[in-house]
């Protein structure tokens, strides 16, 4: 039989053919040139007695590909609990790395789920551990607003501030993917609201996660940085956060900000003020919070106006609101000029 032959029974978790493979002579350790063994190929599938098996029958435990990566941090990555379990009773070691110095428990984090991080915590597995880049596993688990793995992890000593060389923690990683739970947990773990990934501040980057979040949650998230004394005009690029609220139409993470006090009419490097951001890329109800806050709309920026850009660009619905705005601007003008008038 060809080595293709046992990984296909691991894979399948064929336990029958798998015995009969080792029983005529089979090595339960033969490899790949890549370091694969049949142990990696049954510990990613999930099944546990086809690993219970091929430990029985000699597997090393922790066998690793040219990579470093060992059957336990592909159990983990795929999420497999019960089988990173009969690998750490049968010895595999918990924090064991990569070569580029990830950990089953980074692994676990980015798969997220309470259990399987549990497992390795009782272990061993050092929930400090770091990568070379300054990656650790709770920034991994923020990434994919896994709470109940953000609880495990700061429980068992996880520095809630670690940064990466970028600067990246694990409040910015949740707040730009929003995940505005876990970004509150963290906060109230204590998290410092006014770290940076370079210039972008955990209020610029809550824009950035808010497409694909609920609204009001990162609204509320918002709220809760502000609280933590997050830097509300810092600029990014030249643009604070309301300006990347405005321009990304982050409505709620934008109404977050005017209610804290951001200043409405602020402009950024390009001397384009937020009202003119939500204008020009059609965010229309982004552009009425603003109005409705006291935005500027007959600003010019040159030529260029929050009418003309909406105009440009052809957002009619954008354009609708503005023109409002300029009929009751134009009739109280004409009221004015009236009273004005009749009191000569």
């Amino acid at each position: 039989m060809t080595i293709s032959s046992l990984f296909l029974a691991a894979r399948d978790g064929d336990e029958a053919t798998l015995t009969s493979l080792i029983a005529s002579g089979e090595d339960a350790n033969r490899r790949e040139s890549s370091g694969r063994c049949a142990l990696h190929v049954a510990s990613r599938a999930g099944h546990t007695g086809t690993v219970q098996l091929l430990l029985s029958h000699g597997a090393e435990v922790d066998a690793h590909y040219a990579s470093g990566t060992t059957s336990l941090m592909l159990a983990c990555l795929e999420g497999h609990a019960a089988v990173a379990e009969k690998l750490l009773e049968a010895g595999a070691q918990p924090n064991a790395t990569t070569h580029d110095g990830r950990t089953a428990l980074m692994a676990a984090a980015q798969r997220g789920g309470r259990e399987l991080a549990a497992i390795l915590l009782r272990a061993g597995a050092d929930a400090a551990a770091t990568r070379p880049d300054g990656s650790t596993a709770l920034q991994y688990a923020a990434q994919h607003g896994a709470t109940d793995t953000i609880e495990s992890l700061l429980g068992a000593g996880a520095a809630v501030d670690a940064a990466r060389a970028d600067g990246r923690t694990a409040l910015l990683a949740a707040c730009q993917n929003g995940h505005a739970a876990a970004g509150i947990q963290l906060l109230a773990a204590g998290a410092d609201a006014t770290a940076a990934c370079g210039e972008h501040t955990a209020l610029h980057l809550a824009s950035d996660g808010y497409a694909s979040a609920d609204a009001v949650s990162m609204g509320a998230l918002v709220l809760a940085l502000l609280k933590a004394k997050a830097p509300i005009e810092a600029k990014a690029r030249g643009a604070t956060p309301l300006a990347r609220a405005a321009q990304l139409g982050a409505t709620e993470v934008a109404r977050a900000l005017v209610a804290g006090g951001a200043v409405v009419d602020a402009v950024d490097e390009d001397l384009y003020m937020p009202l003119m951001l939500a204008s020009a890329n059609g965010h229309r109800d982004t552009a009425a919070l603003l109005l409705e806050a006291g935005a500027d709309a007959s600003y010019r920026r040159g030529h260029d106006t929050a009418f003309s850009l909406a105009r440009d660009h052809k957002h009619e619905d954008v354009l609708a609101l503005l023109r409002g705005v300029e009929e009751e601007h134009g009739r109280r003008m004409s009221t004015t000029a009236q009273a004005v008038r009749g009191s000569i």
